[in-house]
C-alpha cells in the first residue's frame, strides 16, 4: 500500500488466554499496516500485542482508512462489511436524501418520487365490539405525525450515479443461489426514507429515519473467478423513535452539519465471498445512541471535515469458515470508534496529501480470548 503513511499506537489491556486457535491468512492475505511500530506499556506482552493487533488489522481496514470496496484486492474484514454498510448505506444515503429534498423543496420534492402522508403512523386497528345502546359512543382522539417517504427504486433515481448497481427493492430473484435457504426471506423488501414534520420550524423536517432492505456491489477476490459481490442488508422496522436507523439534523450545530443517532439501532450484513464454505455468512452491527447521554453522530464542519463518534459500537460479530487449517473464526468486536478527517468513510477516494486521525477503543473475543486495547494514529493519503 505505497501510496499512504502513517502512524499507530496500540495500548493493551485485559487479555484472558485460553485453548483454541485457527487462524485467516488465506482470507486476509498480508493487511495493510499504517508503519510504525506499536507502543504497549510494560504491563503488556508481545502475545497481547499480536492477538489485538492482527484481529483489528485483519477485520477493519476501514477503522485506519484502508478499505476500498472497489478494489478486489483489498481484504474485507467484520468491522469493513458492517461500518461500511452503515456509513455508506445508511449514514450517507440518510444525508444525502435529506440534502435532495432540502434542495428540492416540499412540492418539487412529490414530483421525484417522494409522497406525503399525513399521519405517518396511523392505526389502522378497528373496535369490532358493538356498543351498549344505553352507553354514548365517542369518537377516538387521533393525534397526527406528518412526514414525507421515498421508497425503493426511487431512491436511486433521486441520487443518480453515485448509486449505480444499488437496488432498494430486493425481490426473491435476487437471492437465487444463496444458501442455506432458510432465513432469507428477512432480506426481501424494500427501503424506506422518512422526513418527518414537527410544528417548531426550527426541528421541522430534520428528522430522518432509514429501514428496509438494500443490496449494493462491492470487490471482492480470492483469485480465483469472481470479484464482483453484493452485500444484502436488512434494518428493523421504525415508528420514528425507535427502529430502523433514527437520525437528527441537530440545526443548532456550532460547526457545519451535525447528524445524531437518536436510538439504538442494528442491522444484518450478508456475505456470500468465502469459498472455503457454499453457506452465507452474515455480519450483524449494533448502534448504542442516548440523547443527552451517551450519542453517536456524525458531523461534517464548514471546512469539509467530517468527525465520526460512535462510543458504543456491539454485536459487530459473524465467523469466516477455512478449511486447509479447520477454523471457523468466529468472533465479536464491540468499543468505541472516532474517526476525524476528510472523507473519512471513503479516504482512499481524498485528494493527494490528505489525512484522517483515529481513536478506537475495541475489545475482540476470538480464539478462545479476550483482549481490550485503545488503538490511535493518523493516515495520509500520498
Amino acid at each position: 500500500m505505497n501510496f499512504l503513511k502513517g502512524t499507530l499506537a496500540v495500548t493493551l489491556t485485559g487479555l484472558l488466554t485460553a485453548c483454541g486457535g485457527g487462524g485467516s491468512k488465506g482470507y486476509y492475505g498480508d493487511t495493510p499496516t499504517t508503519g510504525s511500530t506499536p507502543e504497549t506499556p510494560a504491563t503488556s506482552t508481545t502475545e497481547q500485542q499480536k492477538f489485538l493487533e492482527d484481529h483489528i488489522k485483519r477485520e477493519g481496514s476501514i477503522l485506519f482508512g484502508l478499505l476500498n470496496n472497489n478494489d478486489p484486492l483489498t481484504p474485507k474484514g467484520y468491522i469493513d462489511h458492517a461500518l461500511d454498510t452503515f456509513g455508506n448505506g445508511v449514514l450517507d444515503l440518510a444525508v444525502n436524501v435529506h440534502k435532495e429534498f432540502i434542495e428540492l423543496g416540499e412540492n418539487e420534492a412529490t414530483k421525484k418520487g417522494f409522497f406525503y402522508l399525513p399521519d405517518c403512523h396511523a392505526n389502522d386497528t378497528e373496535n369490532t365490539e358493538t356498543p351498549d345502546t344505553t352507553e354514548p359512543t365517542t369518537t377516538e382522539t387521533t393525534i397526527k405525525q406528518g412526514c414525507y417517504v421515498i421508497t425503493g427504486n426511487n431512491i436511486r433515481d433521486l441520487l443518480g450515479d453515485a448509486y449505480t448497481g444499488w437496488k432498494f427493492e430486493v425481490i426473491a430473484e435476487d437471492l437465487k443461489n444463496l444458501q442455506p435457504k432458510e432465513g432469507l426471506e428477512q432480506y426481501i423488501g424494500q427501503t424506506s426514507v422518512i422526513i418527518y414534520e414537527n410544528q417548531n420550524k426550527d426541528k421541522n423536517l430534520n428528522n430522518i429515519v432509514v429501514t428496509g432492505k438494500f443490496s449494493y456491489p462491492y470487490r471482492q477476490s480470492w483469485g480465483l473467478d469472481q470479484d464482483t459481490q453484493i452485500r444484502f442488508v436488512t434494518i428493523p422496522n421504525a415508528d420514528g423513535s425507535n427502529g430502523g436507523f433514527n437520525i437528527y439534523n441537530d440545526p443548532t450545530s456550532i460547526d457545519g452539519k451535525f447528524y445524531v443517532i437518536q436510538a439504538d439501532s442494528s442491522y444484518s450484513v450478508l456475505t456470500n465471498d468465502n469459498p472455503n464454505t457454499p453457506n452465507i455468512e452474515p455480519v450483524t452491527f449494533t448502534v448504542h445512541s442516548t440523547p443527552g447521554t451517551q450519542i453517536s453522530s456524525f458531523r461534517i464542519k464548514e471546512d469539509g471535515t467530517q468527525v465520526l463518534d460512535l462510543p458504543s459500537v456491539t454485536a459487530i460479530s459473524g465467523q469466516r469458515l477455512e478449511n486447509e487449517a479447520p477454523a471457523t473464526n468466529a468472533k465479536s468486536i464491540g468499543g468505541s470508534i472516532y474517526i476525524e478527517g476528510k472523507n473519512v468513510l471513503n479516504f482512499l477516494q481524498s485528494q493527494t496529501g490528505s489525512t484522517i486521525s483515529y481513536k478506537h477503543v475495541l475489545t475482540v473475543d476470538a480464539d478462545g480470548k479476550t483482549a481490550t486495547g485503545t488503538v490511535t494514529g493518523t493516515t495520509t493519503k500520498k
